[in-house]
């Protein structure tokens, strides 16, 4: 008679555990081909923002004549762009939404994620200490400012066209280089 008490009360267990797995995985803010279609509607062609508009900026800025439709490694800007929308949230060979606990920051005591239930579990770095991190330290993968920014001044100065494009792609995804 107790051993079938027991086992009620962990089948019970058990079962309000599974709920609330659940409706935890259904809370998360926001899902890998949303932050696709984001980083797309941002980089459109016809989109502006507050008179900003990236297609106009690569093509008056940074002299990429033919902007977000420009192609490096025979895909356009505004696909590589996608696809860094994609790969922050889940990098390929890393666990998924891993990167996304540092994408958090708190304005009053410059935090980030406190973790799972503020227990610490799974905390974050502040998305401001997370963008800044020295080049080549961020976890699954290399995107912070300064990596994008030695990208950048590669695809500028690489003495070949294959190592230029391979930069110009990383700087617009940022992503890890292959070396």
């Amino acid at each position: 008679m107790k051993i079938s008490r027991i086992m009620k009360i962990l089948g019970g267990c058990i079962f309000i555990i599974s709920i609330i797995i659940m409706f935890a995985l259904q809370g998360i803010a926001l899902e890998v081909d949303t932050h696709r279609a984001i980083n797309l509607y941002i980089v459109d062609k016809t989109s502006t923002f507050n008179g900003y508009s990236l297609d106009k900026y690569l093509k008056e800025n940074l002299g990429i004549v033919d902007g977000v439709t420009a192609k490096f490694n025979l895909r356009m800007v505004q696909d590589w762009i996608g696809d860094g929308g994609e790969f922050e949230d889940k990098p390929s060979g890393c666990v998924p939404y891993w990167r996304s606990r540092n994408h958090f920051h708190n304005p009053i005591d410059d935090s980030g994620f406190s973790g799972i239930w503020d227990t610490g579990f799974l905390s974050g770095m502040s998305a401001i200490d997370w963008i800044n991190q020295p080049i080549n330290t961020q976890s699954c993968g290399y995107y912070s400012w300064d990596d994008a920014r030695k990208y950048y001044y590669a695809a500028l100065t690489a003495p070949d066209k294959a190592t230029r494009e391979t930069n110009f792609t990383n700087s617009f995804i940022l992503t890890e280089v292959q070396s």
